[in-house]
């Protein structure tokens, strides 16, 4: 198909969009890591990666429905 990234972007987007419950999930986190990690990127985006592969799984499973 197309880029697979952009393709696990899209996915990821559109899988929060029609789950809004995961969707604030990974809001409270981001504002929970933004806090905890202001002056540090890296942290911060390490500490995001389980629950983004968690959703990228997710998206993966449900794009296929």
């Amino acid at each position: 198909m197309g880029n697979e990234e952009i393709e696990r972007h899209i996915n990821f987007i559109e899988y929060l969009i029609a789950h809004p419950d995961k969707a604030r999930e990974y809001s409270k986190l981001k504002v929970k890591l933004v806090n905890k990690y202001t002056y540090d990127v890296e942290n911060y985006t390490n500490s995001k990666s389980d629950f983004i592969k968690e959703i990228d799984r997710k998206a993966k499973l449900w794009k296929k429905l």
